[in-house]
């Protein structure tokens, strides 16, 4: 077709020699290294080569961004090399009264010049990652952090079925420099969950521009705390709830630790330089048992999302049983239904009964309280036993318990909602609104109200309790009282809807 237009295809280029004979002289593309989708092929070789620029001088801010942006990597391939100087422009921002094109200090050209001294002219990296006709692949994503980054490396992992070869070989990488303005929140173990999801991100983007088949996705972290928080299905800080839901949509995925000094990942966020990076085995093949059968893995700390926590602990505090007497783990949501009471006290005695039930089965099974009940169901511990039949009275610190735990199901279910606003948690696992009243009042409360969900029914029973307290006090005394302790969205709409009904 293109012929009969008169337009010649011309310049192509292969690395296979026979079918490089197939092609006309004229025909053929004169280069021995062409340029393919902006990367260097050295096609004798078969290789890639990353190319490193030379050092531009007058050092000024504009020139290091200038130097570290025309080294083309658009895979992360030489990630370790280009983190030092990011991390280097980064601190440029603290420098105070530098414009873009002003000379950069000595101690800072020095630094910069002793940086790029290590730069060699270019890495080669064999272009070929998969062997053999139709291997079975894996992708293993490998994620760390330091001190002043965090990130991830993604291998595939090929075996040939035929003759048993395995190979694994690195095809993407990514790190990103902790935030300057990042406070105190953001801990080792945060940048581990960062790096962790960076690299289920990575891993997704793989799988997409992959387009073929995998047998299974792995993920590999030296973060035993990280880990555990996916692992974890109770209510968390909203930064690392919001992490580890998203974390754990990466589908027919397996999270695995992994030694420190068997992780890749640990390169890209502490940065080497090209000459050390070349030779590097870890980096571009990953740890040597990846090219070994799976039963020479390491073995320790594995999770998967697709089968429920059969702890015995853990399923008498949080399961409920069936008629069938089958244990079956609920959703926060399925736990109690508040639209079946009309009353807060009567859903805070019901509350009580069953936290009684729960510690006299402990008690009948000789359990001791051990410390996943005491983090997960404090409640069990703060309830009051009864003493006999006949004296089943409850406590005022028995409404109290009951009350904090029925709120804090009631927030858990509602934690996208609640998410929007600035929230702390107590001792008691209570989220609370951060407001702008000062700390130094009287009533610490009002500064840090008890947080209720707009679209949750416990609102409506707090408010009429509190509006039968005051013998069916107005609206505003109800709505005063009421916000002593508590906060929600239209309160005050909210209290002249209770009374309205009341009425």
């Amino acid at each position: 077709m293109f012929a009969t237009a008169k337009m010649n295809l011309r310049e192509f280029c292969t690395h296979e020699r026979a079918v490089l004979d197939q092609i006309s002289l004229e025909d053929r593309l004169e280069q021995d290294i062409p340029r393919v989708l902006g990367i260097n092929w050295n096609l004798q070789r078969d290789t890639l080569q990353i190319k490193f620029p030379p050092l531009s001088k007058p050092i000024t801010r504009r020139t290091v961004l200038g130097t570290i942006s025309s080294c083309f990597d658009p895979m992360g391939l030489v990630g370790p090399c280009l983190l030092p100087a990011k991390a280097f422009f980064q601190h440029l921002w603290t420098l105070e009264n530098f414009e873009w094109d002003t000379v950069l200090p000595q101690e800072e050209s020095r630094t910069w010049e002793k940086l790029t001294s290590d730069w060699i002219t270019e890495i080669s990296i064999p272009r070929l990652v998969l062997h053999g006709d139709s291997p079975t692949v894996q992708i293993h994503t490998f994620t760390d952090a330091s001190d002043f980054a965090f990130g991830t490396a993604v291998y595939l992992r090929s075996e040939n079925k035929k003759d048993g070869r395995i190979t694994s070989s690195l095809v993407f990488s990514k790190n990103r420099l902790r935030p300057l303005k990042a406070n105190s929140k953001l801990t080792i173990p945060r940048l581990e969950l960062l790096g962790i999801l960076a690299g289920v991100r990575a891993a997704k983007f793989v799988q997409q521009e992959l387009h073929r088949e995998l047998e299974k996705t792995f993920v590999w972290s030296d973060s035993t705390i990280a880990l555990s928080w996916l692992k974890e299905t109770d209510h968390q800080p909203v930064f690392i709830a919001n992490r580890t839901k998203e974390i754990r949509t990466l589908p027919n995925c397996e999270f695995r630790y992994i030694k420190t000094t068997e992780n890749p990942a640990d390169l890209v966020t502490r940065g080497k330089s090209p000459s050390e990076l070349q030779p590097n085995r870890l980096w571009w093949h990953g740890p040597t048992w990846l090219s070994k059968p799976e039963i020479e893995w390491p073995t320790g700390l594995s999770l998967g999302f697709n089968t429920t926590d059969s702890t015995d602990e853990s399923a008498i505090t949080n399961t409920l049983v069936n008629t069938e007497g089958k244990a079956e783990t609920p959703k926060a949501d399925d736990l109690i239904d508040f639209k079946r009471f009309n009353s807060w006290d009567k859903i805070r005695r019901t509350t009580i009964w069953v936290l009684r039930f729960l510690q006299s089965t402990l008690i009948k099974n000789g359990r001791e309280p051990s410390l996943l009940i005491k983090n997960r169901r404090p409640e069990l511990l703060a309830i009051s036993q009864a003493t006999s039949r006949e004296n089943t009275a409850f406590s005022a610190n028995d409404y109290l318990t009951a009350g904090s735990l029925l709120i804090k199901i009631a927030q858990q279910q509602n934690i996208i909602e609640i998410e929007r606003y600035p929230i702390e948690t107590d001792q008691s696992g209570l989220l609370l609104l951060k407001t702008r009243i000062a700390q130094q009042i009287e009533r610490p409360t009002l500064a840090r109200p008890i947080i209720l969900p707009r679209s949750s029914h416990i609102k409506f029973l707090i408010i009429f309790d509190i509006h039968q307290e005051l013998t069916h006090g107005g609206i505003d005394i109800t709505l005063t009282e009421f916000l002593v302790k508590y906060w929600t969205p239209n309160a005050r709409k909210t209290v002249k809807t209770v009374i309205r009904k009341c009425l």
